[in-house]
């Protein structure tokens, strides 16, 4: 269980985790979802850009997680042009990686300052039920000290709390998360627990931790790239990339540039390519890429 005083030398953390609990929802750290899935080894994906490539190593070996992809369909329009999600994208990472959650859909996962992942409840109503009046709202209510102090608290009131009690309202709240959470593992497992190749016309969601970062995918062609690479057909002169200053604006970078950015992140293969390339480096990795069927006939 998470213990107190470590929330209470976190204060710099603590709103933004504070929202999460006052919000409802669901932590999904590594400590808590290997009592809840165990240990799953996943293969997955994750696009982005020159800006952000060097961050992501930090993550690696760590328990703070990434959200990743496997699998996309015909409808994730951004992702098939070499877009990311939360970055401007045109970088494609092979990742591997312990499974924290996985669905068909993205589940829309945020994370904290501590590096935490949370999820919205709606996503486990059916495990708890309603989770108004059954599940955490009731499970709180069998504590104590949550019952007399920190029950029917607005959102006002919750953030005018002092940072002991912010600490001590985390704390339960996480603490009785987790033991519902363990409570339905079997449930949650099934849900969240499998390795997924599939998605719902969009891309899915892979969350993971203690990451190793594989290969690489530059996607030359990709609209980001226009914003990077001196040599990009449509290059374009208003905005750009200032290596120096790990910033839009001063200057291009050359494709040796680009390549030795992502080469100190990865340990394999570093591929210079073009969006056409992406599904063939993603099937040939475990993925399931949308790959349209295009048929030709004879007009008469």
């Amino acid at each position: 269980m998470i213990k107190l005083k470590d929330l209470l030398t976190e204060i710099a953390w603590t709103d933004d985790t504070l929202m999460m609990a006052a919000k409802r929802k669901i932590p999904i750290s590594a400590p808590i979802m290997k009592k809840v899935i165990g240990d799953v080894n996943v293969s997955s994906f994750h696009i982005t850009d020159i800006q952000n490539v060097g961050k992501i190593k930090s993550l690696v070996g760590k328990k703070k997680s990434i959200s990743t992809f496997n699998t996309y369909g015909a409808l994730a329009s951004e992702l098939k042009h070499g877009i990311g999600v939360k970055t401007k994208g045109g970088i494609l990472l092979s990742i591997e990686g312990k499974l924290m959650a996985s669905s068909f859909k993205d589940i829309m996962s945020q994370p904290d300052e501590s590096g935490r992942r949370w999820i919205s409840d709606h996503h486990l109503t059916d495990t708890f039920g309603v989770m108004d009046d059954y599940g955490i709202e009731g499970e709180l209510g069998k504590n104590k000290t949550w019952k007399e102090n920190y029950s029917n608290l607005s959102l006002g009131q919750i953030t005018a709390l002092t940072g002991k009690d912010k600490a001590a309202y985390i704390k339960i709240y996480i603490d009785t998360v987790t033991a519902l959470l363990i409570k339905n593992k079997a449930k949650i497992k099934k849900e969240f627990g499998q390795a997924v190749t599939d998605n719902d016309g969009f891309w899915n969601e892979v969350v993971v931790s203690q990451i190793q970062i594989k290969d690489a995918l530059i996607l030359s062609d990709s609209v980001p790239m226009k914003f990077v690479w001196d040599k990009h057909p449509e290059k374009d002169t208003v905005s750009y990339y200032d290596l120096a200053k790990s910033a839009w604006g001063k200057k291009f970078i050359s494709k040796k540039q680009i390549m030795s950015i992502v080469k100190k992140v990865t340990t394999g293969k570093v591929i210079w390519g073009k969006l056409t390339d992406m599904p063939g480096f993603i099937k040939s990795r475990g993925g399931s890429p949308h790959e349209p069927k295009i048929s030709i006939g004879v007009v008469s």
